[in-house]
């Protein structure tokens, strides 16, 4: 059985097309969840707000900036 180059390489560029696609929405997606962190923490309306519960306020900002830093120390 012989392989058709023609066909491997149109293979490889639908391949290589999908990744960089992938990538791209992966980013898109990162920056997206980067600026909703940010709004949500300057934003005076909260899960669990300062104003009520004091420092225990916090726990909702530092676990969505947790989660955005392990995003972005996860991301390929």
């Amino acid at each position: 059985m012989t392989t058709n180059p023609d066909a491997a390489t149109h293979y490889d560029e639908a391949f290589n097309a999908e990744q960089n696609k992938t990538q791209s929405s992966g980013k898109k997606g990162l920056l997206g969840l980067a600026i909703v962190t940010i709004l949500y923490v300057l934003s005076p309306v909260d899960l669990l707000p300062e104003a009520i519960l004091g420092p225990l306020g916090l726990i909702d900002d530092a676990a969505l900036i947790a989660y955005l830093i392990k995003r972005i120390m996860t991301r390929k």
